[in-house]
């Protein structure tokens, strides 16, 4: 019997593409809610993009944020961290300092960009988001980062970042990713902390860095609109997002 359900945000209950949430996204969730099956969602985003950001609506009893790194409760209140080892640390902050191309940090409490450029802004105007301000590192403990890149230039950051995992969600940005770490380690972690087993677990994603998560659970859900490599692992493919593909493949599997 399934017990938890892990969503992705972007692209996979929030559109960027028509309505920013469907009425049947939201009324899938509370069912999910009256039935007892908890809903937690997993993102790339920070909270610093969370904090005070619109839901639409969207109800979940949980968040995992900075691609499973930290866990807040369903009133966004801190729960635990996973922060980088120094020496993964040092690696992400020496490739910060080259500003060989745009690079974000991810701390606790905030987002540290070491320059903006044209590409920065369209990737972050196709998600809604607003512009980072430009910053500077000051020894904060870190979650993990992203590099506003092409993938032609993945071979280049892995020179500098050997240590680390490209989790491509745009096709200008990537997560910079360590072990442990990622989505996948996420929700291993949240049925270890809750004596569950993946059987009891359904995945929903659209993008690269969902593939561990989908992989990771009993039931692995691709969005109509994921990219290629998602459906290829997945168990189902739901209907695109702007299409109720969240109510739809809820249904199909007979969850609500």
């Amino acid at each position: 019997m399934v017990k938890v359900i892990f969503f992705d945000l972007d692209g996979t209950v929030l559109s960027h593409t028509g309505e920013p949430v469907r009425e049947s996204t939201r009324q899938a969730l509370r069912e999910l809610g009256k039935k007892g099956i908890k809903r937690i969602c997993c993102t790339g985003r920070n909270i610093g993009e969370l904090a005070g950001f619109d839901l639409h609506g969207l109800e979940f009893d949980g968040y995992y944020t900075d691609n499973g790194q930290a866990f807040y409760d369903s009133k966004l209140n801190p729960v635990s961290f996973r922060f980088l080892s120094e020496q993964q640390a040092d690696e992400l902050v020496r490739f910060f300092d080259l500003k060989l191309m745009p690079t974000l940090l991810a701390t606790q409490e905030k987002l540290i960009l070491n320059y903006l450029n044209d590409d920065v802004r369209q990737v972050l105007a196709r998600i809604d988001i607003p512009v980072y301000e430009e910053g500077r590192y000051n020894g904060e403990r870190l979650l993990n980062g992203v590099v506003y890149a092409p993938q032609e230039q993945e071979k280049l950051i892995s020179r500098y970042l050997p240590n680390a995992i490209l989790a491509r969600w745009d096709e200008q940005a990537a997560d910079i990713v360590y072990n442990p770490g990622g989505k996948a380690d996420a929700l291993e972690e949240y049925l270890k902390k809750n004596g569950l087993t993946r059987q009891q677990v359904v995945a929903f994603g659209d993008s690269y860095n969902d593939k561990s998560m989908l992989q990771a659970a009993g039931i692995a859900v691709a969005m109509g609109n994921s990219v290629a490599e998602l459906k290829e692992v997945a168990d189902y493919v739901a209907p695109h997002i702007d299409e109720g593909g969240v109510y739809e493949a809820l249904r199909h599997l007979k969850l609500i």
